[in-house]
């Protein structure tokens, strides 16, 4: 579904994601997972807070979610 300003609603768009991406988060999940290090769109650095590696994670805007978390070699 595509609103007026040709915006996916947020559901459709988080299927997507999950579907190429994985796991996808809302801001509220990213930051209960991660500690944002450094933001440079479209990528955050961040450290996972469970097992506190590091790594970049892209996001999209409207509606906003993180995806796509690549732990740093």
């Amino acid at each position: 579904m595509i609103d007026k300003e040709n915006n996916l609603n947020p559901i459709t768009a988080r299927s997507i994601l999950e579907a190429k991406y994985g796991q996808v988060w809302d801001n509220d999940q990213l930051n209960h997972d991660f500690e944002t290090l450094a933001f440079l769109p479209p990528v955050f650095i961040v450290r996972h807070k469970s097992h506190n590696k590091k790594g970049s994670i892209l996001f999209q805007d409207k509606p906003r979610f993180y995806y796509g978390f690549v732990e740093k070699a």
